[in-house]
């Protein structure tokens, strides 16, 4: 005959071992998210702001609006939480930005106005 509380104690041993076993699919399921992307984040800005300093809105429009658009978009990925597209926008990002850049430095290189 079994001790008395014998069936509570084993009903607790099993409990504690689903709830264990849960907790531990949850710190792997929820644990392994992507990192936020605060250097593709940064680098962009930059790249951004550059772009800006080089007059990309007049002399380069089609590739700074481009930029503008995946920064606007990769900054609501990261407010949403969505950190692998939010970090695929802020490359993509910063390239067009650098190609505004470019083609901007050119373009005022070319026409005289500067540099």
């Amino acid at each position: 005959m079994p001790r008395p509380g014998y069936f509570i104690e084993k009903r607790l041993s099993r409990s504690s071992r689903v709830l264990s076993t849960f907790l531990l699919l949850f710190v792997f399921l929820f644990g392994c998210a992507s990192p936020k992307p605060i250097r593709e984040y940064s680098i962009a800005r930059a790249a951004l702001k550059a772009a800006r300093r080089a007059q990309a809105p007049r002399f380069a429009p089609g590739y700074w609006s481009q930029a503008e658009e995946n920064y606007m978009l990769g900054e609501q990925a990261y407010k949403e939480s969505r950190f692998d597209a939010a970090r695929e926008l802020m490359v993509r990002t910063r390239i067009l930005a650098e190609k505004a850049e470019n083609q901007a430095r050119f373009r005022r290189w070319y026409s005289g106005e500067g540099e």
